[in-house]
């Protein structure tokens, strides 16, 4: 497995400790790195670990000032961690909302967390920094946004490790929302 210091500090992420493990008959490594984004610094514990055919990574992310309540039994916790070998959900299980893409995007098999994300060719790296990405996802804040369209800008710059030189175009995603349903339905161009 590749993870190295140097791979790491090219993401502006910190290689603290790296140590061999075995989980559940497969070889792996346990990394403790550290990250500074949104102004504060994070520690995470990432597990990494498979076979030949597939990797399975799982990551603990704490804020550093809480690293002596948190981290130790973070890293229990991702120790602990038995494969379980079931078909793999479709993307959009139980992220809360659904959407009809453009049919010049093709969905990721594997998204990251609870969001969509679709490139031109349905992978990760994309062939070409070219190449159209759009991810959907959940915000996190309660907070009540009055200009959406500023607020997608802004958030976009502020995305760890991304460098936008200019953003040429931006559409209005159309949302719909059917009666007593708990998700709403966006159509993007």
């Amino acid at each position: 497995m590749g993870f190295t210091g140097k791979q790491f500090k090219a993401r502006g992420i910190i290689l603290a400790n790296r140590e061999n493990v075995e989980i559940n008959g497969n070889s792996g490594v346990l990394l403790y790195v550290t990250q500074t984004a949104y102004g504060m610094q994070f520690a995470k514990w990432i597990l990494a670990f498979g076979n030949d055919k597939e990797t399975k990574m799982i990551t603990a992310t704490f804020p550093i000032a809480h690293k002596d309540k948190l981290s130790s039994q973070l890293k229990l916790t991702l120790l602990s961690a038995k494969p379980i070998n079931t078909a793999l959900p479709t993307p959009d299980t139980e992220i809360g909302f659904t959407i009809v893409a453009s049919s010049k995007l093709k969905l990721i098999r594997r998204s990251i967390g609870k969001m969509l994300m679709y490139t031109k060719d349905g992978i990760i790296p994309m062939r070409s920094p070219e190449d159209p990405l759009f991810i959907a996802a959940k915000s996190l804040s309660k907070v009540p946004i009055q200009n959406k369209q500023q607020f997608s800008v802004q958030r976009l710059f502020q995305t760890a490790h991304t460098k936008i030189s200019s953003i040429t175009k931006t559409n209005t995603i159309i949302p719909f929302t059917f009666e007593n349903a708990p998700f709403r339905v966006c159509q993007f161009l």
